[in-house]
């Protein structure tokens, strides 16, 4: 049924029999179609000339709304909006048209690539700058493989990676704009810290479940691949050094809780080794054993350590008096029960008395590599001694 008004009985709408209706608008002869409504509560807007009307809009019951460009018979899908308020938008010829991206009521917005039919997910962009990025090509099986967050300048703040398939993407490393990285291990919802890794070279180890990853080992380079290692113990926010290894070998033990940690024991790498004793900063060196198998005593406050004793494995001792750098040898007990006194100042000392059974024999015992090796090695120690560097 056509319907006209006017005096010139113009067409202003067509009804067909299945429902469907034509509306039109124009001077009577250039009548141009302008909507088409349908049975099922569709509808179509158009725009153009008579003859040439095209598709700009359609709009369906369930709230969506399509829009359309292009001429008659070629108009091509353009975008699309939904009731909740997000929005998707689309490229390509008539019967081709890909989606592209889509905008959501939050103003993220969603990217896309791929042919039509085939389009996947490559990256989000969200309102304060953070980018979000996809791969598969696999519509609804794109995993996330990368986060970044950005300023309102664009300058890149952090990166998050990602490994796993989709919903179960995990975090495996972040990289802060600072250019320290971390590292992660674990499923997602799971992640635990278990390394740092720092732009001069440095890095952090961790151990522990999310949440209470705690401190157990420092790699600090100070210029070079790994100048020296620090380990730990304790619960996080706890932890405490408990010994430095050296790259030369030489190891340093220590013992206390967090923030009073004491130095205890030195270990060189060729088998010395040094003991302390005394609160934090203010340790004493009490005794060196050497690798030779000697021991030696010391006596003083810190820094002035000064030797008092040295003890040999066959019961060998020699006892020593004077400051630091300037001890000199007064006794000698042998292993046999007699003994040699000295005087003098270091390095010129000479005996003064003899006390026991067999002196004759003892006093030559006194300067042979046997009984008394160690008098002959005195002056090199005493450097040896300090070159071991102390940890305040």
């Amino acid at each position: 049924m056509i319907v006209s008004a006017g005096h010139t009985l113009k067409k202003v709408r067509v009804e067909f029999a299945n429902g469907a209706k034509e509306f039109f608008n124009g001077e009577k002869g250039a009548e141009r179609l302008v909507r088409a409504e349908f049975p099922n509560g569709n509808k179509q807007f158009f725009e153009g000339e008579k003859g040439a009307q095209h598709l700009v809009r359609a709009d369906f019951p369930n709230g969506d709304i399509q829009f359309y460009e292009g001429e008659k018979g070629a108009e091509h899908l353009v975008r699309a909006e939904f009731p909740n308020g997000n929005k998707a938008y689309f490229e390509g010829e008539k019967g081709s048209e890909r989606l592209t991206w889509t905008e959501l009521h939050n103003k993220s917005k969603w990217l896309f690539e791929g042919e039509r039919g085939a389009e996947h997910l490559v990256r989000a962009e969200f309102p304060n700058g953070e980018q979000w990025f996809f791969e598969g090509e696999r519509r609804g099986a794109e995993r996330l493989v990368r986060k970044e967050s950005m300023s309102g300048t664009k300058y890149l703040r952090q990166r998050n990676f990602y490994k796993g398939e989709k919903g179960a993407e995990h975090v495996v490393r972040k990289e802060l704009a600072n250019d320290v990285k971390l590292f992660y291990e674990g499923e997602k919802g799971a992640e635990r810290l278990v390394r740092k890794e720092f732009a001069n070279g440095d890095r952090q180890f961790y151990d522990g479940e999310k949440g209470a990853e705690h401190l157990v080992r420092k790699d600090l380079a100070n210029g070079k691949p790994c100048h020296y290692s620090l380990f730990y113990e304790g619960e996080k926010g706890a932890e405490h050094i408990v010994r430095c290894e050296f790259a030369n070998g030489d190891k340093k033990f220590f013992e206390g809780t967090k923030g009073v940690v004491r130095l205890v024991r030195i270990e060189c790498a060729n088998g010395d080794k040094e003991f302390y004793e005394g609160e934090k900063n203010t340790e004493r060196l009490v005794r060196k054993e050497w690798m030779e198998g000697d021991t030696e005593f010391f006596e003083g406050q810190r820094i002035f350590e000064r030797l008092v004793r040295r003890e040999w494995p066959n019961g060998h001792k020699e006892f020593y008096k004077g400051k630091q750098e300037a001890e000199r040898l007064v006794c000698v007990a042998f292993p046999n029960g007699t003994k040699a006194f000295y005087t003098g100042k270091k390095g010129a000392e000479r005996i003064v008395r003899k006390e026991g059974a067999d002196l004759s024999t003892s006093t030559k015992h006194a300067r042979t590599a046997e009984d008394f090796s160690g008098v002959a090695k005195m002056e090199t120690r005493g450097a040896k001694r300090l070159r071991v560097d102390r940890i305040s």
